[in-house]
């Protein structure tokens, strides 16, 4: 991913500029969050967040900016038992929350891939 930043505020105090690092790291965090979701498909799960390198926890997740709005990809993997269908639509929406309303930054789509099921 190429180091990039989203200009989300500018006034005559100055600017505040949000790279697609953290929004990447927002995405992924926000995702974990998430009742039943195991794991992103990189392996990080909740537990290992803490000791997770910041490029790492930002690679779990894939971002495609065009005219000023981010579109988000993320593979995870979701507990045996939970209903996928719901987990999605929470990540969606969370994901979607807390980037617009911590950075500032204007989500389009948030997609999911379900790479696997963890069976415990």
């Amino acid at each position: 991913m190429e180091d990039k930043t989203f200009l989300v505020y500018e006034d005559e105090t100055g600017q505040v500029e949000v790279r697609d690092e953290t929004v990447s790291r927002v995405a992924a965090l926000a995702a974990l969050g998430v009742d039943g979701v195991d794991s992103l498909g990189s392996g990080i799960t909740a537990d290992t967040v803490a000791t997770t390198g910041k490029k790492k926890l930002a690679s779990g997740v894939e971002m495609i900016e065009s005219d000023g709005i981010v579109d988000i990809y993320i593979a995870l993997v979701v507990k045996m038992g939970a209903s996928i269908p719901d987990v999605c639509r929470t990540i969606q929406e969370k994901v979607r929350s807390e980037i617009e309303d911590m950075l500032g930054v204007v989500v389009g789509h948030v997609n999911i891939r379900v790479a696997s099921v963890k069976v415990e």
